[in-house]
């Protein structure tokens, strides 16, 4: 019967559809050569509906008797409006030649925040896609506010990438992304460069550990309040589990060999259920130590993080926050929901968090890992923890020579003198 339901749906739709006429016709570049460009909309607003072009740029539709508006656009062109009559089971061809108005989208800028190796290089690479080809793109860099300098990107497909040199410490780098298109249309990443511009801070590690230390007395795991009834915190080599096919906890940490620990949300047996260990029932807390980033000009947080979830209750969340009252108020860093079974790399300034955080002498951050209102699965881990701390001037622009400078003073002639002498 439900089948037999289709078909007269489908037949009163045909029927419906007496005298209906086809609209069809192609798309395509008017700015370059005439390439066909799919993912165009063609519209019927008087009817409530339109189509799209496929990937030769056609496109085909039935519409009924009479004059329609039929309108043509795309992001990144100029859009097309025309009146077209169609006859009863009459055919209309209707072909639209747009015009690039915008340069090539750029996506996916990769945005390192601080990074605490000066060697370098610090790799930046973008996607970039234009229907009338990319010309080129240009990784544009400074540092500390000084003059421009400009590197070609390679290209792997759509994806382009370049390298800036390494830094020395309590460096502030610079860069914005360029593109030209085929017809010389130019685009940005960030959009107002080199108003605006993407920044990477060189840094000195305040603090960095890999969880290996079983003695460690600086991390409090487990707070009173905690209600979780199992799945607490501990400090171990985690012992992986699945559900349903996919990894559920981590099966080893994030740090290179011979690290084998991270802070993990409890451990069952070798080869145990997903759900032996897992948080049940509340959260529980991780702690990290308190520091004095007082004289800091700006402060970094980086670390290693893996949260499962089975994805059966909505209200189970991975929540880290920070404080600079010695644990009076906290301010949230990240709030994560639904699953994320694999390292992620967290880095985030301190001093950039909703309503700010000013570093004082009393920083700490916590993590939490909660399971809440209706069970389910919850297992989490931290690893591979960082304080990054930047001191150099915020605020002002400055000339700073990448390396070392030795500067050499000869005797200054005559000496003893007056009233002047020569130094060179």
């Amino acid at each position: 019967d439900y089948g037999w339901g289709i078909i007269d749906a489908y037949e009163a739709v045909l029927a419906s559809m007496e005298g209906y006429g086809t609209i069809e016709g192609t798309v395509t570049n008017a700015s370059f050569g005439g390439a066909v460009l799919p993912g165009a909309l063609v519209d019927l607003p008087d009817r409530g509906y339109g189509f799209s072009t496929e990937s030769d740029g056609s496109y085909s539709g039935r519409v009924a008797p009479g004059g329609l508006q039929v309108y043509c656009s795309l992001d990144g062109f100029d859009w097309q409006l025309t009146t077209v009559y169609m006859e009863e089971d009459g055919t209309v061809v209707q072909d639209f030649q747009l015009t690039d108005n915008a340069g090539p989208a750029i996506t996916d800028v990769s945005e390192p925040v601080a990074t605490d190796d000066t060697m370098g290089p610090y790799a930046i690479s973008a996607r970039v896609i234009d229907l009338s080809t990319v010309d080129s793109v240009t990784l544009y860099w400074n540092i500390n506010g000084g003059n421009w300098q400009a590197v070609p990107m390679v290209a792997d497909g759509d994806v382009y990438s370049a390298n800036i040199p390494g830094q020395p410490v309590h460096t502030r780098i610079s860069y914005y992304v360029q593109a030209v298109d085929g017809v010389a249309l130019t685009s940005t990443a960030p959009i107002n460069a080199p108003a605006a511009y993407y920044e990477l801070i060189t840094t000195m590690t305040s603090y960095f550990t890999t969880a290996e230390d079983p003695g460690d007395p600086d991390w409090t795991i487990g707070l009173p309040g905690d209600q979780a009834s199992t799945g607490h915190w501990v400090r171990a080599e985690p012992i992986g589990t699945s559900y349903d096919g996919s990894p559920m906890q981590a099966d080893e940490d994030i740090t290179p060999d011979p690290g084998v620990a991270c802070f993990v949300t409890a451990n069952g047996p070798v080869g145990g259920a997903a759900g032996e260990a897992d948080v049940d029932g509340g959260c529980t807390t991780l702690l990290s130590p308190v520091f004095d980033l007082s004289s800091a000009s700006r402060a970094f947080v980086s670390y290693w993080r893996w949260f499962g979830q089975d994805g059966s209750a909505v209200d189970d969340d991975w929540v880290v926050e920070a404080s600079n009252d010695g644990g009076l108020t906290w301010v949230d860093v990240e709030r994560v929901f639904g699953n994320f079974n694999y390292w992620t790399q967290v880095a985030t300034e301190l001093g950039t968090l909703d309503g700010g955080l000013e570093l004082t002498d009393q920083v700490q951050l916590r993590f939490l890992a909660c399971d809440l209102g209706d069970g389910g699965l919850v297992e989490a881990a931290i690893d591979d923890f960082k304080i990054l701390v930047y001191q150099g001037n915020v605020s002002q622009v400055e000339d700073v020579v990448p390396g070392s400078t030795v500067l050499l003073l000869r005797q200054n002639t005559p000496n003893a003198f007056n009233p002047s002498t020569t130094i060179t």
